[in-house]
């Protein structure tokens, strides 16, 4: 089986991912099946959490960091099974495939392969909380019960096991909506968030929410991909975060970003 990695699969890895991803009860008892099989022992998690808002740096920085060696990441390897990543690593040996890197299709000159880390992070939270923090036009501050933070350490214990590391990192800018949740649940890791000169981060995020436009419009599975694992910051299912008060503006617009950026920026 080709490694899901780029936008450019065939019919059977199309329908695998609407499969596998699709469905909530798949999802639940794919992660009862991994919690019971691998997770024996659970212990303290620490982790790297990195967000910030799109285009700002956060992909980078990951790289650069795991690219030390000495972190556990959800990475493309990982898809489209991304709730049991032990599981689906052991059924994966029995399909021989060769590692290719290619530029994502942002266009930025970011080389991606099977074992580039990446965003999947959200997944879980999108089964966890059922999309009930995703709206039409935004999306809104997480509730988060004990019950489910529980979970989400043990899913990240998942990840480490497989790994073979002791810390987790991630890149999720979604998590700008999870701060306090992950201060409170996480006190021994890091919550980088990063930041980057407003016109230059504003024009490169006008420029790929009109190049994910076209990109969806020619290929409505990169939209249904993209709605997925919960990738909302441009293209035809933008949603911004809804933190503090907004006034209608055109996404198309470069002060979009930054009206956006600041009202976010005013609310952490």
């Amino acid at each position: 089986m080709k490694e899901i990695i780029h936008h450019k699969h065939n019919l059977f890895e199309k329908s695998l991912i609407h499969i596998s991803m699709k469905f909530k009860g798949i999802n639940e008892f794919l992660f009862d099946i991994e919690n019971f099989f691998f997770l024996k022992n659970e212990s303290e998690v620490k982790g790297i959490f990195i967000t910030g808002l799109a285009r700002s740096g956060t992909t980078a920085a990951l790289n650069l960091l795991f690219n030390t060696g000495l972190y556990a990441s959800l990475k493309y390897d990982d898809m489209p099974f991304l709730l049991c990543p032990n599981l689906f690593s052991k059924l994966k040996k029995f399909f021989k495939s060769k590692d290719q890197s290619f530029q994502r299709a942002h266009g930025d000159n970011i080389k991606i392969s099977s074992q580039s880390p990446e965003a999947f992070e959200e997944f879980f939270w999108k089964k966890e909380l059922n999309d009930k923090y995703i709206g039409k036009n935004f999306l809104e501050k997480n509730e988060i019960s004990q019950i489910s933070a529980i979970k989400f350490k043990k899913y990240i214990q998942l990840i480490l096991k497989k790994n073979d590391k002791k810390i987790y990192i991630s890149k999720n800018n979604n998590n700008i909506l999870r701060i306090p949740f992950l201060n409170k649940n996480f006190p021994n890791s890091k919550i980088l968030i990063f930041f980057r000169n407003p016109i230059y981060q504003c024009s490169s995020l006008l420029n790929q929410h009109l190049n994910f436009i076209d990109l969806q419009k020619k290929n409505k599975f990169i939209l249904d991909y993209m709605n997925y694992i919960g990738h909302h910051e441009f293209g035809r299912n933008l949603k911004r975060f809804k933190l503090g008060n907004y006034e209608e503006n055109n996404p198309e617009l470069i002060n979009f970003g930054l009206k956006f950026g600041l009202n976010t920026i005013n609310t952490l």
